[in-house]
């Protein structure tokens, strides 16, 4: 077990990096900033510090009925397998939208029963702090597609979120949105017999019904933070702002949907969207997407354009904005006057690209110019494989490889790329 120290401050110290302040804190973690010096620039990062347990309480609860061996062993192993879990989520770099853990370390207490999990991860804005006071059409199917994303690639690895809600999804500066705080859910699920109103709010019925519970747990979760998103931040039976809900009614909300009623649609979506929110929101698990690659599919299928009629302005003619782009810069490039370079941003999400600042939604499209006064004739764009002079090669959604095609060998094998990333950049 990596051991780590405290400052003046009670605050976990990671080796190598200054603990500046805590940033965010819940019943089951506290998040610090941290920073190191890299030369003439400071790097940032967050410190998570999970406790097990989380109220010493639970300690004295257990001495009634068992011994410290036998306690100290039970929060052991629940300390193993969560740092276990985390240790899988540094391995999973290639899904753009989980939040990027570096390392994971696990330190036992004074006492030799409780433990603390200390992970480094990236530093991202939370949600909460990034909405404005509407949220258009766009960004609630965006931030469904990313965190499918996300939930599809921990299925791969049989990993369960079980606490899917806005606090823990994180955007980055570029708009991407990731998904955070793996294993407070897990966390919770030791805790079952204490009511957490917190912890519920997103909660599948299944999980607070004490039944089996699967991935379709985290689309159900996903689905309400989505209706939760397009019905004015509150959830399924509450009253819409400005009137505030007392608890009670916040308790009675809870009881009709964790107990079958059906949910009314939210008061922002539109038919499409809504059809999905509503699956995903089903009661019967059978009834849901069986899979984040299902919903992810409903989702897409609305992009391409992503248009809402009360908010969107009319859709902008992209083909003959395309072909007199292509035109133009086959013409400069043939007279032999090409003074700059352009550069080629490609949404692998969403299927979509940015040319020239302008969004266009092609599978595959062709660019003429030129890079060390050699002309590239084609750059390819294909989310659902990895496309190589080798041939098809299978892959996950979120690799994508832009193979150029100049003729020259060199040029080829510099300026094609595979990427990672949810944001590619070819210059």
């Amino acid at each position: 077990m990596t051991e780590w120290k405290r400052n003046s401050s009670g605050w976990p110290v990671w080796d190598g990096w200054k603990t500046v302040r805590e940033i965010g804190k819940n019943s089951f973690s506290s998040v610090y900033l941290i920073q190191r010096d890299e030369g003439e620039k400071t790097e940032d990062a967050a410190l998570r510090r999970i406790s097990i347990p989380q109220n010493e309480n639970d300690i004295e609860e257990l001495y009634n009925r068992l011994d410290k061996e036998t306690i100290a062993a039970h929060y052991r192993n629940e300390a193993q397998e969560l740092e276990h879990e985390y240790f899988l989520l540094t391995e999973m770099k290639e899904c753009s939208n989980i939040v990027f853990h570096d390392a994971v370390a696990s330190k036992q207490h004074p006492d030799e029963i409780g433990w603390d999990i200390l992970i480094k991860e990236e530093l991202l804005t939370p949600l909460g702090k990034k909405l404005k006071d509407s949220v258009g059409y766009k960004d609630v199917i965006r931030l469904g597609i990313h965190i499918c994303n996300a939930l599809a690639c921990c299925e791969d690895r049989n990993i369960l979120h079980r606490n899917i809600k806005p606090e823990s999804i994180f955007v980055t500066n570029d708009g991407i949105y990731k998904l955070g705080d793996f294993g407070i859910g897990k966390q919770f699920q030791y805790n079952m017999s204490q009511p957490n109103p917190d912890v519920e709010e997103f909660m599948a019925p299944e999980v607070h019904n004490n039944q089996m519970y699967d991935h379709r747990s985290d689309l159900y979760s996903l689905g309400l933070v989505l209706y939760w998103l397009l019905n004015e931040k509150r959830l399924p039976f509450l009253s819409l702002p400005p009137k505030d809900p007392t608890a009670a009614e916040e308790e009675e909300a809870r009881y009709r949907r964790f107990h079958g009623e059906v949910l009314i649609p939210p008061e922002h979506g539109e038919d499409e969207l809504n059809t999905i929110i509503m699956k995903a929101c089903a009661f019967d698990p059978l009834e849901r997407f069986q899979n984040a690659e299902e919903m992810l599919s409903a989702l897409k299928q609305l992009v391409d354009p992503v248009i809402s009629p009360k908010d969107d302005p009319p859709p902008v003619p992209w083909k003959w904005i395309l072909v007199f782009a292509a035109v133009s810069a086959l013409f400069i490039t043939i007279i032999g006057i090409w003074s700059r370079k352009t550069d080629l941003y490609i949404m692998a999400e969403s299927q979509t690209f940015m040319y020239d600042g302008e969004p266009h939604s092609l599978h595959q499209y062709d660019v003429k110019g030129l890079r060390d006064n050699h002309i590239i004739e084609k750059v390819v764009f294909d989310p659902a494989s990895v496309i190589t002079n080798a041939g098809v090669q299978k892959n996950t959604i979120n690799d994508v490889t832009v193979a150029v095609e100049s003729g020259n060998e060199a040029v080829d094998k510099r300026y094609s790329k595979h990427y990672e990333s949810g944001v590619l950049t070819v210059t």
